[in-house]
């Protein structure tokens, strides 16, 4: 066929020349990927491996099999460093400037004002100089500066650094007028996703996508998240012609992947068979049997290294079989320049390499050109060394003169100090660490603003440490850097475990102890740990009894034990020390809150707010003050600002406006923040609780016990969520499962008026109306003015015919402010038991008025009209209350009794049947003008 090789030795010598063996099986996957039918494709290859087994090899062939299919496709690795680097990397490797515009223009916006505030003298001393020069992401990325300092919150992991994130952002607000644009420059993930996202739909609609991230044990640091997300659809759905690669040493976490494993295909890389060994070194001709031994013998099935000593073209076995330690030894006799050997084992030394550090390596300044031969060598992969590679390079130098070791390292831990970028500070460290200038306790001095940086930060540097002992030979480095890293690695999100070793080692000065303590106190304290965040606070003050911040976080702590007088007294502490502090006077404001001390609560929330306009913790705080105080108003501005500082709000901030909104009668709007406070954080019991009500407001009963029941499944057990269910259950007629909750309620809290109000309106629905009295009784002792059971126990003494006793209730209810619909109705509902019609009619008028889909009143109204002797109006009403309800027996009754009145005989006769077949066992009479039901 045309187009074909014409012979079977054209395609052997197209193999050879194409220099890959091996892996068909990979390869055959991946291309047989883009035959399947969407729901059969996998689209996340997730490829891994141990170091030189061949990752980047198959990765750099699956791209040329994506290009053959007539995919785009684009590679990322561990040299970007932000999500919003890699997007923008991305989009411009897929080459499609139109499709990407939205995304070229923001993302030039972020760049532009990221490098204008860089550079700002007034920029907060504790973002710019601390933060980023001593290294927020330092240890992530070893050779190129941070993509300046504006992606705060994404360099923070978790809730570190709070304070600093909102002087940042207040900053930010006097620079930048366009809040969109601070919310660029404070989370440019979240505002560049969807840009991203919304480029690759548009390049997908055309050609299959297909996006490659490599080395992603060192890139996943800052893209898992992002990914994440993108396949998750977060940022927006994506396209079935998009797919990705991710290949690294390490399989994908399950469970930070969880919801996305149906779209995962694992593709574990094992080492070379012998098979796939001899193939390899066939392919450059290596073909004596003795030397094939060797060289299968030592590089253990690892194909960089087969690569390596194939292509060095040894004549015979001898020479590979010779005394020298290692395989990289071998390799670097076979370089017959004693400048590129050189070279070659000097940039083996930093953990990057570039030019002006090979410079640095080396001692001299002309290294362009050795620095462009070496950058093609196989055992380079981007700007760092194969670690296969690296290891014996560095063993050897430091064996064969630990002098010339120890002064190059110091001129790389100079270079990296000169470069003054934030990721260079660890650099300097391993440097001097190797070249005994640093000692270990001097390292291990920066380890609270390390921790404070995050946990992936922490186990960077922990890894640091580790490398420096282990590549320095030093045997108390090394044993305590693997410490460090075994501690940093076993903690998930925050760094207890690390900061636990660190002050058990005691390395630190008595400052330096005070630091770790009140550091591991906050995360405690943050885990609710608040007896342990106690005790750490205090074992911080013994060492540095001037840290007013520890006197204030064993405040905070103790608040939440309800130790308000100690509580108190140490928040006094902390303010002697630091008046000004936003962050303790709101905390104070929070404690005086929960003691119902409202008015001191708002004096200190807003002197917090005055000293921080974007400490939105403080501002969310005032909000719920006024909540409680029923200042809705004020409390929903309060809310509306605090989620417009934070990015998407958080759960507590967003619940507690849907509180506000439920109490403000806005149920839509409630239900609407209820929901998104739940998709937030779906473990509070509270919010279900809220949204319980919500739904128990709007009559969607169901809906409501689904959510008490939930909320109590989580840990609830409050008498307000008991008391809630227990009124859903009374309205849905279930009356004894309402006794249930609402007893269980009033055993929470025996003087809880509302639940006990609800328990006697279902002892009354169950005509235990002595019961219900009681409980209306106690209510009114415990609330003399409480109108609402007020009306319940009026109610109640209308059905027990105590008609006075229930007119002075009802009076005394309507006065106090419950003239609802109900209440007025059931006034009417007495006066006309009284035989005081006008006034009956009046109120039933007034109740219809108020709703006038209450349709008992209108039959109660037709009832009064009968007994005044208007039956035009009586039928109208009759009619009227059952196109609202439907037949019923009584309606019909009292409808045939007109009839009947009016000398109607067949119709009253006609409405007396339908009566009966509707319930058979209905009986009536008309006793002194009154219908009396029953016996």
């Amino acid at each position: 066929m045309a187009g074909e090789p014409e012979s079977i030795q054209a395609i052997l010598r197209g193999r050879r020349s194409a220099g890959f063996v091996g892996r068909g099986g990979q390869l055959a996957v991946f291309r047989e990927n883009f035959g399947l039918a969407a729901a059969e494709r996998a689209y996340i290859f997730n490829v891994y491996g141990e170091g030189g087994v061949g990752k980047s090899t198959l990765l750099e062939q699956w791209r040329q099999i994506a290009r053959e299919a007539g995919a785009a496709e684009a590679m990322v690795d561990e040299r970007v460093f932000s999500a919003p680097e890699a997007m923008s990397a991305l989009l411009e490797q897929l080459g499609q400037p139109r499709d990407a515009k939205d995304f070229r223009a923001r993302y030039a916006s972020f760049r532009k004002n990221r490098e204008r505030l860089e550079n700002d003298p007034e920029a907060p001393s504790e973002l710019w100089s601390k933060i980023v020069r001593t290294g927020v992401k330092a240890g992530l990325h070893a050779s190129k500066v941070i993509p300046g300092a504006a992606p705060v919150v994404e360099l923070i992991d978790g809730d570190t650094a709070a304070d600093a994130v909102d002087r940042v952002r207040q900053f930010l607000a006097t620079k930048v007028r366009d809040s969109h644009e601070v919310r660029l420059m404070l989370y440019p993930t979240e505002e560049l996703g969807p840009l991203f996202a919304d480029a690759l739909r548009r390049i997908a609609s055309r050609r299959p996508v297909v996006l490659f991230f490599d080395t992603f044990e060192q890139s996943g640091i800052v893209l898992e998240d992002w990914l994440i997300e993108l396949m998750s659809g977060t940022h927006g759905e994506i396209p079935a012609t998009v797919s990705m690669v991710i290949a690294g040493r390490l399989p994908l976490d399950i469970n930070r992947w969880a919801g996305l494993l149906r779209l995962i295909a694992p593709l574990p890389l094992a080492v070379f068979t012998d098979v796939e060994t001899r193939q390899l070194l066939a392919a450059h001709e290596v073909t004596d049997a003795r030397t094939i031994d060797t060289i299968m013998s030592l590089a253990g099935g690892l194909p960089l290294l087969v690569d390596m000593l194939a292509k060095s073209r040894p004549a015979g076995a001898d020479e590979v079989d010779d005394p020298a330690d290692t395989a990289v030894e071998r390799f670097l006799k076979w370089e017959p320049d004693e400048s590129r050997r050189q070279g070659a084992l000097a940039g083996a030394l930093p953990r990057r390499i570039d030019e002006d550090l090979l410079r640095a390596a080396l001692g001299r300044d002309d290294v362009a050109d050795l620095f462009a031969w070496l950058v093609h060598q196989a055992f380079l992969r981007g700007d760092r060394y194969h670690d296969v590679v690296r290891a014996p390079m560095l063993r050897w130098q430091r064996q064969r003169s630990p002098q010339r070791w120890r002064e190059a390292h110091a001129r790389l831990a100079a270079a990296h100090r000169d470069r003054a970028e934030a990721v260079d500070q660890f650099e300097a460290d391993y440097h001097g660490l190797c070249a005994r200038e640093l000692t270990l306790d001097e390292a291990l001095a920066n380890a609270g603003q390390v921790v404070e940086a995050g946990i992936g930060v922490a186990r960077r540097w922990a890894e640091m440490i580790m490398e420096a002992g282990r590549d320095g030979d030093d045997a108390e480095t090394y044993e305590i850097g693997c410490r460090l890293f075994e501690a940093a690695a076993r903690d998930e999100n925050q760094a207890i475990e690390l900061l636990t070793l660190l002050i058990d080692l005691g390395r630190e000065d008595s400052v330096g102890q005070a630091v770790l303590l009140l550091k591991r106190a906050r995360l405690r304290f943050l885990g609710n740990l608040d007896e342990m965040a106690i005790e750490d606070c205090t074992r911080a003050l013994h060492h540095d009894p001037g840290l007013a911040r520890a006197y204030a976080l064993r405040a905070a702590a103790r608040t939440y034990l309800d130790r308000y007088d100690e509580a108190l007294a140490d928040f006094g502490h902390a303010l002697r020390l630091s008046p000004d502090d936003s962050w303790t006077l709101s905390r104070r404001g929070q404690a005086y809150c929960w003691m119902n001390r409202h008015d001191e609560a708002l004096d200190d929330l807003d002197r917090a707010i005055e000293l921080n306009g974007a400490n939105g913790w403080a501002i969310s705080q005032r909000g719920e003050v006024y909540r409680l105080l029923d200042r809705h108003d004020e409390a929903l501005a309060d809310f509306d600002r605090a989620v417009a500082l934070s990015r998407t709000g958080d759960a507590w901030t967003i619940g507690s406006r849907g509180q506000t909104l439920l109490a403000m009668d806005r149920y839509d709007e409630a239900l609407t923040d209820l929901d998104q406070a739940i998709e937030l954080n779906g473990a509070l019991a509270w919010l279900f609780d809220e949204r319980g009500e919500v739904y128990r407001m709007l009559n969607r009963h169901q809906e409501a016990i689904a959510d008490f029941d939930h909320a109590v499944e989580l840990g609830g057990d409050s008498a307000q969520l008991f008391g809630r269910r227990g009124a859903t259950h009374r309205a849905m007629r279930r009356y004894e499962q309402a006794l249930d909750d609402l007893g269980r309620a009033l055993e929470l809290s025996n003087d809880y008026v509302w639940a006990m109000t609800e328990r006697g309106a279902a002892y009354r629905s169950q005509k235990r109306y002595d019961e219900a009295v009681a409980d209306f009784d106690l209510a009114l002792e415990l609330n003399p003015d409480n109108a609402w059971a007020l009306a319940a126990r009026g109610e109640t003494y209308r059905l027990q015919e105590r008609n006075q006793e229930a007119l002075a209730d009802f009076d005394r209810a309507i006065e106090l402010g419950e003239d609802d619909a109900w209440t007025v109705g059931s006034r009417g509902q007495t006066h006309a038991a009284l035989k005081d019609f006008a006034a009956a009619l009046q109120d039933l008028n007034r109740s219809i008025a108020l709703n006038g889909k209450q349709e008992w009143a209108v039959f109660e109204r037709a009832d009064v009209h009968r007994r005044l002797g208007d039956h035009e109006h009586a039928l109208a009403d009759v009619s009227r209350g059952i196109a609202l309800d439907g037949e019923d027996g009584t309606y019909l009754v009292l409808r045939g009794v007109i009839h009947q009145e009016l000398g109607q005989a067949d119709e009253a006769d006609a409405d007396f049947r339908r009566a009966k077949e509707l319930d058979p066992s209905i009986s009536w009479s008309v006793v002194d003008g009154a219908i009396v039901f029953g016996d």
